[in-house]
């Protein structure tokens, strides 16, 4: 895992949020390794983490940025990282 872009802030809630692109290699059977990109969301507040990331959400740099960016921006949670992804990825609104 290759950490590339990473942003943290303080969370309105108290604690502190930390996002982070990354990348992965892939390998699929019969197909070879393939470079793709995910997002990873902590959350730390009174000595207690919360993580949560998604793997392999496109092999499409820009397309995951611009996703991390929207998270980031909007004080997103570990707990809703999947839901937002998927909602992403189905080109709902997010």
């Amino acid at each position: 895992m290759r950490e590339i872009v990473i942003k943290q802030e303080k969370s309105a809630l108290g604690g502190t949020l930390m996002y982070s692109l990354f990348s992965t290699i892939q390998r699929i059977d019969d197909f070879g390794e393939y470079e793709s990109y995910g997002i990873s969301i902590t959350y730390e507040f009174n000595n207690t983490a919360e993580t949560e990331r998604v793997e392999d959400i496109s092999t499409d740099f820009e397309f995951v940025e611009r996703l991390f960016t929207i998270i980031a921006d909007s004080e997103v949670y570990p707990v809703n990282l999947g839901e937002i992804v998927y909602d992403f990825l189905c080109g709902k609104t997010v």
